[in-house]
């Protein structure tokens, strides 16, 4: 009926408005890519246009575009303008941008409808036809369900376990063949049945650390295989993982987790109840004691291999990451000694997001334990770096004249650097 309104509304200036709404407003509605039966239209010869969007997001919203390579299912995709929009216009992809064009659509549908119902003869057809759409725009019956849900033999093991602050993540399968965080309504109620805090949310306002650990997510398929992985949920206080075991590759996702040594498998539970929310089976896996308690931070370029004692700076510039789930004050336990060379003073600074918190200068060989707090305005919600610079690295063949063999750069050996939040 909108489409023979559409053929009527041709012939008048006055419903033009009508049309172009109706026009844009279902052209944006669609969304990013071209879906049919609840599938994306693939097409490869879309490739290059695809890749260039895909950059020119990447430049401008690395915030949404979280990779410079085109993530999936977008490769070969048809685009929509919905896609290129989101990439150039500034928080096009905030607040529901194309549900909200939908409104428009389908105001704009049921007018041409009804303009079409005023064109039908007889008046019995007519009325026929404006009862089929009242019918239409009823809402369809749905599923009925319990309510409260029935809770999940997980959760009931969750809650059974003693009382501690540690909380629990959540993943499920995700398009991709990667793992996600599920976000929704379900996930919140599941903390009155576990009785645990939980990284995840409901959609659309996410947390800011939520945020980062989803991006994070999103760029590593396979997390389980990442040795900082585990590191990274020790900042949120994360003591269980619950796998949701419905998606793709959920079982390969498993098979990972039960290979890496920072995880245990506690229990794989199944579902009780036949209805959503929590009808698929659970897998739960704790985190062990960390290998290396003295360091807790994602240590990056500048050190060498562990070591009994700890690690040796290789270099004159050892960087290291922390998460922070909160903008609040840290204090880090560093200690260290020097790589001593005859006649040379050894000098450290240690900097947190680029701003100097403390300078140490050795005059002997002694250890050196540092007791430094990061003020809350240093802190970003998210990843942080921290830097130690050296003043001088050498080597111990080179020191020692060839009688140790070690070719390292060393500059001052770390038996600690630890992060603890301050109450």
């Amino acid at each position: 009926m909108a489409i023979i309104g559409a053929a009527v509304a041709l012939r008048s200036k006055a419903w033009r408005p009508v049309l172009i709404l109706a026009g844009i407003s279902l052209l944006l509605a669609l969304g990013l890519v071209l879906r049919w039966d609840n599938q994306t239209v693939q097409w490869s010869m879309l490739r290059p246009l695809n890749a260039l969007i895909w950059r020119v997001g990447y430049a401008l919203k690395p915030g949404l575009f979280v990779s410079p390579q085109v993530a999936y299912p977008f490769a070969d995709a048809a685009p929509m303008p919905g896609l290129l929009l989101s990439a150039v216009v500034p928080f096009f992809e905030r607040a529901r941008v194309f549900a909200r064009y939908a409104l428009p659509a389908g105001l704009a549908i049921f007018l041409l409808a009804g303009l079409a119902v005023t064109r039908v003869r007889p008046g019995w057809l007519r009325y026929g036809l404006a009862a089929l759409l009242l019918f239409e725009v009823l809402p369809p019956p749905t599923q009925s369900y319990a309510f409260p849900p029935a809770s999940h033999p997980a959760f009931d093991w969750l809650r059974q376990q003693a009382a501690e602050p540690q909380g629990i993540v959540e993943l499920d399968g995700q398009p991709g063949l990667r793992l996600g965080m599920p976000m929704g309504g379900d996930i919140l109620w599941a903390t009155r049945l576990h009785r645990r805090a939980t990284t995840g949310g409901a959609s659309s306002i996410w947390p800011a650390h939520t945020v980062y650990l989803i991006k994070w997510l999103a760029e590593h398929p396979r997390p389980f295989k990442d040795p900082d992985f585990v590191s990274l949920l020790r900042f949120y206080g994360v003591r269980y993982v619950l796998l949701h075991m419905h998606g793709e590759s959920v079982a390969a996702q498993l098979d990972d987790a039960k290979q890496n040594d920072g995880l245990r498998l506690a229990q794989c539970f199944s579902s009780d109840s036949p209805a959503p929310p929590y009808d698929s089976p659970i897998c739960v896996l704790e985190l062990q004691p960390p290998a290396a308690p003295d360091f807790n931070l994602l240590l990056r370029g500048g050190w060498s291999g562990p070591e009994p004692w700890g690690r040796w700076v290789d270099g004159t510039t050892a960087r290291a990451l922390f998460v922070a789930t909160r903008r609040a004050p840290i204090h880090l336990s560093l200690q260290a000694f020097p790589f001593c060379v005859p006649d040379q003073s050894q000098k450290v600074t240690v900097s947190v997001n680029h701003v100097l918190l403390t300078t140490h200068e050795w005059g002997d060989c002694e250890p050196w334990s540092g007791e430094i707090e990061i003020p809350a305005s240093l802190i970003t919600i998210g990843e942080n770096e921290l830097v130690l610079d050296l003043g001088y690295g050498a080597r111990p063949i080179d020191v020692t004249a060839g009688e140790n063999k070690d070719s390292r750069s060393l500059s001052v050996g770390v038996t600690q650097l630890h992060l603890d939040p301050i109450p």
